[in-house]
């Protein structure tokens, strides 16, 4: 949240560096099939 304040209040949402990580955004990304939630149905109240 400090972060956020000073490139928001001091920067105007310009902050003049980027953080990095140290693997690409895709590569953290989990296939949806195996996250997959069964549906309850509301109906059944």
């Amino acid at each position: 949240m400090i972060y956020s304040a000073i490139d928001t209040f001091l920067f105007g949402g310009n902050a003049p560096w980027t953080l990095h990580h140290r693997h690409a955004d895709n590569q953290t990304l989990k296939l949806t099939s195996a996250r997959r939630l069964p549906i309850r149905n509301r109906m059944a109240y």
